[in-house]
């Protein structure tokens, strides 16, 4: 049984926080306890609110997180791990101001020539959050975590973007969206016994535990980090699963942005639903062809035309009785596609991955047609062709949304705003199966 993301994340935090460097500004190390057990008064006394500039300057008592041990910055926040107590993280100016606009601006308008090292303050800053950016910007891939929530994600991705080093830091998270997206859903409990038997349920199977992904936040993650893979994933992960009576959860105050993800996401899902059900009429085509009046023929005789009284076939059958090969097909086989779920609209399931599913898993019922004439419409034939087309078709569809074409401000399938072709989306459109 493979660790939940969330257990991971609790243990990286305690590994973290036991891994804390204690050191002072002179390269000397110190302990963080008394001999006694207690914590040293320095040290107690730090525990407090928010961290200014002067606070980082000169205090020899201030824990430090090497993450570059010859690093000449020291970025402040108020805490990690759980703890709240001032701590800086020792990192490189020249790979900040290489990944980070944001933070080139800030060495340049707070770092002097006598500072050394530069004192960052940014107690207003999730202290995790930072440590896992520095992390990745420096390249510290042996101290990421292998799974991360989809909340510690989500302020991941902001903080990224706050800072203007999404590009950067984007190529690290795949990882993380991958392992969220392949969590799979919550299994489903055992049937229940019937009222007569006093057999016990047969245990559910063993599976890995499965949590809970906030839509909104990973969808966010994606458009921040300008993930388009995922995005086109959570996006048909979304369409397939949600009811056809949801809507997508926009909270309350939501930027534009967002507001209008809501929009396309119900307006694909309404789409891809219509697209749907109009390849199910490619198999209904042929049934409802068996039952026209044009198809009406009698046995060896072409449609409209009457045999002679006392005429017989070649297999010694009167000419005179209609041919039912064909209609016997139809009947059947759209009694398949009722008893499945699939047609019509009216027993159809409640979400389209329901639909979908049904569509995969259908079979075409065997239906023996050895005693067809020359002018049947061959409706088995047909129908079987059909069930393959539909099935190549919807397993190539992209169900999902495109996100170069949202960002463009087209409607995500492909139909980009400023008339770019789907040539120029990193998605494949055609590529389906996500």
């Amino acid at each position: 049984m493979s660790p939940s993301p969330e257990t991971d994340e609790g243990r990286a935090a305690k590994r973290q926080k036991g891994a804390l460097a204690v050191e002072n500004f002179d390269g000397s190390h110190r302990s963080q306890t008394t001999p006694g057990g207690n914590m040293s008064q320095d040290a107690a006394n730090g525990g407090g609110g928010g961290m200014a500039r002067g606070a980082l300057d000169g205090v020899e008592s201030l824990n430090t997180v090497e993450i570059v041990p010859d690093g000449d910055v020291l970025i402040g926040v108020s805490g990690l791990a759980g703890v709240h107590k001032p701590i800086s993280l020792r990192v490189s100016s020249h790979i900040l101001a290489l990944t980070s606009a944001k933070f080139k601006h800030l060495l340049a308008t707070t770092a002097t020539a006598a500072d050394h090292p530069i004192t960052l303050p940014l107690p207003a800053e999730d202290g995790d959050t930072m440590l896992l950016l520095c992390h990745i910007l420096h390249l510290r891939n042996d101290k990421l975590p292998p799974r991360l929530p989809a909340e510690s994600l989500y302020k991941l991705a902001s903080m990224a973007h706050d800072f203007a080093c999404a590009v950067a830091v984007g190529r690290a998270t795949a990882g993380w969206f991958d392992a969220l997206y392949h969590s799979g859903p919550a299994p489903s409990p055992p049937p229940p016994p019937p009222p007569s038997s006093t057999t016990a349920p047969a245990p559910a199977p063993a599976t890995a535990p499965t949590i809970f992904i906030d839509p909104v936040k990973i969808l966010l993650a994606t458009l921040l980090l300008d993930e388009p893979t995922y995005f086109v994933r959570f996006t048909a992960r979304w369409i397939l699963a949600e009811p056809f009576a949801s809507r997508f959860p926009v909270p309350p105050g939501s930027d534009a942005q967002l507001q209008r993800l809501s929009r396309e996401l119900q307006r694909r899902r309404t789409a891809l639903l219509c697209a749907a059900r109009q390849d199910v009429d490619l198999l209904i085509e042929p049934c409802s062809v068996a039952f026209a009046r044009g198809a009406e023929h009698y046995i060896d005789y072409a449609p409209g035309m009457s045999p002679d009284s006392g005429s017989f076939t070649h297999d010694n059958t009167k000419a005179s009785s209609l041919c039912h090969v064909d209609s016997m097909a139809a009947t059947l086989y759209l009694g398949a596609l009722r008893d499945a779920g699939i047609w019509p609209a009216t027993v159809s399931p409640a979400s389209l991955g329901e639909l979908v599913v049904a569509m995969r898993d259908f079979r075409v019922p065997e239906y023996d047609d050895c005693d067809k004439c020359d002018f049947c419409e061959g409706v088995k034939g047909l129908f079987g062709s059909g069930v393959g087309v539909v099935g190549r078709m919807w397993g190539e569809r992209c169900w999902g949304l495109c996100l170069d074409c949202f960002n463009r401000g087209g409607d995500g399938d492909g139909a980009g705003g400023d008339g770019g072709g789907r040539g120029e989306c990193r998605w494949e459109h055609g590529r389906g199966r996500v």
